[in-house]
Order: C-alpha cells, then structure tokens, then sequence
C-alpha cells in the first residue's frame, strides 16, 4: 500500500506542481511571431533579457502567436499548426534547466496564442558563458499533407539568436538574478502615449538619475525603423516621438542602455 501510495503521489505532485506559463493577454493582438524577437547583432535588440546564473532559480517565457500562413522561400502556404516535443525540443540549454509549453502537449494550432517557460535551476556541471538555444518544431502545411522540421531562430524569423547568459554561482544567494523578464530592473521608468497613436506620440521617463538612454522603434523583422539618443535628467522627462512617416502597423520599441532595455510594443495608425 505505501509503495503504491508513493507511487501515486510522484504521479500525481509532479502534475500539481508541474511549472506552467499563462499566455500574455496583451499579446493578443500583436502580429504572429515569438515574442520577444530573436536577438539581432546589426539592431543590438531582442533576445532572452534575463540572465542566469549557477545555483539560482530560473524563469523566462516566450509567447507564441500562430500565424494562418507562412511565407517561405518557395512561396506563401497555409500553416496548420506548430509542435514541440515535450522534452528535447529546446537545444543547448544549461543542465539543470527544462521547458514546459502551455497547451502542456506543446501543440500550437493555427490562430492561437500560447507560450513556452524556460524553468529550473542551473546546476555546477555548467560553465558559465552564452549558450545559443535552438527550438525544434514540426511545422504542418497544406491541410497537414506537407510537415516540415524547423529550426527558430531560423528562417521564418529572418535568422537571429536567443542567446542565454550563465553567470557564475554568486558567493551569496540574495545576489542572484531576481525575478523574471517581465520584472522593471532598469533605473528608469518609462509610458509611450498615445498608443496606438497617430503622427506623433509622448515619451515620458522617469529617471533616477542622469543618463544617455537610447530609443528605437523596431518592425516585427528586426529591422530598425527609428533611432536616437536621449539624453534624460533625474526626475521626469518628456519627448515628443514623430512617427508620421512610419508605415501603419504594429512595431516594438526599446528604451535603455549599458544597465538595461525595456521593450513594448507601439501600434501605429493612419486614422485618428
């Protein structure tokens, strides 16, 4: 009986505390893609932006919004769904760190929303540095008649990487990377409004001290669409961002430096 008790219950706890991610319901409107982008060496943005180190508990999600249709080399197709394995489907993660998808099968189907967590605790067997992660996923085309096998960062993301930082074991525990991706660890705050917004909008920072912040607005392919460098002082601040001349549609825009980058997304109109 106890065996059996122990039995049921590694079953049973390990489905009741089995790590899980909630799709992003500001997300929902975003054009399909994996948020955040891949991380690209000519724009310097996007990527995993929450470090790990040995011996600290780790926690970063992608959202994952699927399109109706992809456009590849040989043309544009109807897109079915995108499948993960339920392990082995992220490559070159440090030991000690697994993923885990929400649906829990890792079965995206065509216009849904979900989203995968890198989970766990990066053990001493790694030596710390950059480890290039890869997703594998079965790709299904034209009604599920075509299942090709792909690789992101790769072609439907126009290339890039998520590069993942190990760092080494901190001597004390409360110096570990706190918190996850989502969290403000920058020494600045910042709104965009309006948003969405037409012809110009407002940037207003709060900063904690003086500082030279750079600011861009990204299309959803990686390239930079705008570009500049504030200039900010202690305390509020305010800038009036033209985007007049940019094309109708949803973009990312960053705002930081050397000690960190926030991102959001901007939607900009044609119409008031």
């Amino acid at each position: 009986m106890k065996n059996l008790l122990l039995i049921l219950c590694t079953f049973v706890c390990g489905q009741l505390f089995a790590q899980t991610c909630t799709p992003d319901p500001t997300f929902a409107d975003s054009a399909a893609g994996i948020y955040p982008l891949p991380f690209y060496a000519d724009t310097q943005s996007g990527g995993i932006t929450l470090d790990a180190a040995i011996g600290c508990p780790y926690e970063f999600v992608f959202q994952a919004i699927v399109p109706e249709e992809v456009t590849l080399p040989q043309g544009t197709f109807e897109l079915n769904s995108v499948k993960l394995t339920e392990t082995g489907a992220v490559l070159n993660l440090p030991a000690g760190v697994e993923y885990a998808c929400n649906p829990p099968d890792c079965f995206f189907a065509q216009g849904t929303q979900g989203c995968v967590v890198l989970y766990g605790t990066p053990d001493a067997s790694n030596t710390p540095g950059t480890f290039d992660l890869k997703i594998l996923a079965e790709v299904a085309l034209l009604g599920n008649q075509l299942v090709l096998n792909d690789t992101f960062p790769g072609v439907l993301t126009n290339g890039g990487n998520y590069f993942l930082e190990v760092l080494e074991e901190p001597a004390d525990p409360t110096l570990c990377p706190v918190g996850t991706a989502d969290e403000n660890i920058t020494p600045f705050n910042f709104t965009l409004a309006p948003n969405p917004t037409y012809g110009s909008t407002t940037l207003t920072i709060d900063a904690d001290k003086r500082n030279e912040l750079i600011f861009q607005i990204v299309n959803l392919t990686g390239q930079v669409i705008q570009s500049q460098v504030l200039q900010v002082e202690q305390g509020p601040n305010t800038f009036e961002m033209v985007v007049k001349d940019i094309s109708e549609g949803m973009y990312l825009y960053s705002l930081g430096n050397e000690e960190g980058v926030l991102t959001e997304r901007i939607m900009v109109t044609k119409q008031h």
